[in-house]
């Protein structure tokens, strides 16, 4: 019993003493994390961009704009070869 709580005291101190260092992020994870945030917002900038520019066209600008899309989207679709 005594011997259980002796080796009890040494994890819970070695975890303890080690711990905080695993806690604590590293220079390269801030960075990266910040870049990532740092990217997440440009995207939503741009997307918020697309969309106003979408709606300052006119109706038949719209048709055509969504024509070239949908034609685009068929033309990058991947295509498989049969043999």
């Amino acid at each position: 019993m005594k011997r259980n709580i002796t080796v009890f005291l040494l994890v819970l101190s070695l975890f303890i003493s080690g711990s905080c260092s695993l806690l604590k992020k590293t220079e390269e994870e801030k960075a990266k994390i910040e870049q990532k945030e740092a990217e997440q917002s440009f995207q939503k900038d741009i997307q918020k961009r697309e969309v106003a520019h979408y709606k300052m066209q006119t109706k038949e600008t719209k048709k055509m704009m969504k024509r070239i899309k949908r034609a685009s989207k068929k033309l990058n679709e991947p295509r498989r070869l049969l043999r």
